[in-house]
Order: structure tokens, then sequence, then C-alpha cells
């Protein structure tokens, strides 16, 4: 027995339509809901991440400055040192070349003088050479015949004063950067004060 259809088919199939389609709109809001729900998450966890990242990567470029930074400024203060050393260099320098101009030539000859007994003294009587700075290549020459030693024919580089070599091959430095070395390193510090005060 095929079953019986009580009403109105049409509206029936119409009321079958309806409550099909608010069932699928239900369902559809749901799944737009669960979708909406599950991007908000995911996007919530993407922003999330992406500043952690812009943090780590922050902090990153912001130790990489502070190394350069550090980098520089040693750079800098080394720069500034050996602008300073040059500096007083070239004062130095200029002193030590007038230096002849302040001291008296007959003073400065018994500096001289004193110097060759003093290596006459150290030598014990041995032959040696002397051999002089350019600058006091003449006066260097008159004493080492009073002394008895034999002029080389070259000069040395310095301010002044003399090499002995003696013939076992004992070097001794008379020349005014090796004697005057301490009162020399002492002008370097008044001047370096003088000049960076």
């Amino acid at each position: 027995m095929a079953p019986r259809v009580v009403g109105d088919p049409e509206r029936i199939v119409n009321q079958v339509i309806e409550e099909t389609r608010q069932d699928i709109e239900k369902r559809i809001a749901e799944a737009l809901e669960a979708a909406r729900s599950v991007l908000e998450k995911a996007y919530d966890e993407a922003l999330r991440e992406l500043e952690k990242a812009l943090d780590e990567s922050l902090r990153g470029l912001e130790e990489r400055l502070r190394s350069a930074e550090a980098t520089k400024e040693v750079e800098l203060r080394r720069e500034l040192a050996k602008l300073r050393a040059r500096y007083v260099d070239e004062v130095l320098q200029e002193a030590l070349e007038k230096l002849h101009d302040y001291v008296p030539r007959d003073r400065y000859e018994a500096f001289l003088a004193r110097l060759m007994e003093d290596a006459k003294k150290k030598l014990g009587g041995k032959k040696a050479k002397v051999i002089p700075t350019e600058r006091d290549r003449e006066l260097v020459a008159r004493l080492t015949k009073r002394y008895g030693f034999e002029l080389g024919g070259e000069t040395t580089s310095g301010h002044g004063g003399f090499l002995v070599e003696a013939e076992d091959g004992t070097v001794l430095d008379f020349t005014l950067d090796n004697v005057l070395s301490d009162v020399i390193d002492k002008a370097r510090s008044l001047i370096a004060e003088e000049l960076f005060k």
C-alpha cells in the first residue's frame, strides 16, 4: 500500500524546502562561525609570531648597532691617539732640531767630549771607529782625532752625537736620541700635557 498524502502537496513540499533551507543556512552559519573562529585564532597566532620575530630582529639590530658604535668608538680613540702622538712627535722633533740653536757651541762640544771620554773608558783601549750623525760630522771628526779613534766614512741618523764601533763588533750608542732618551720621554709627556689640556 502506498502512503497517503494528507493536505496540500505543494504546501508540504514548500515546507520541506523551507525546513531544508533553514537547516542548510544554520549549518552554513555554523560553518562560517567555525571558519571565522579558526581564522581569528590563526591571525592572532600569526600576529604573535610576527611580533616575536620583529622583537628578536629589533634586539639583534640594536645589538649590532651597539657593537658597531663600540667598534667605531675604539677606532676613533685609536685615530685620536695616533694624531696626538703625531703632533707630540712633530713638536718634539722641532724642539730637537732647534736644540743646537739654544746650547752654546763650546758647551755642546764639551758635552760631546765627555761622551767620547766615556766611550774610551768603556772600550778599555780597544780600537774603534766613530760614526757621527750628519749634523755633528765636523765636530766629531775633531774629537775623534783627540781621543785616538778612527773616523768612519758613513754617518748615522739622529739629532746629534755619534756611534762607536769596536773592532770586536761592540757598538756604543752616543747619539743624542739615545743619551737623552729619558729627557726626551719627559719632554714628550710635557708636550702632550700642554697640547691636550
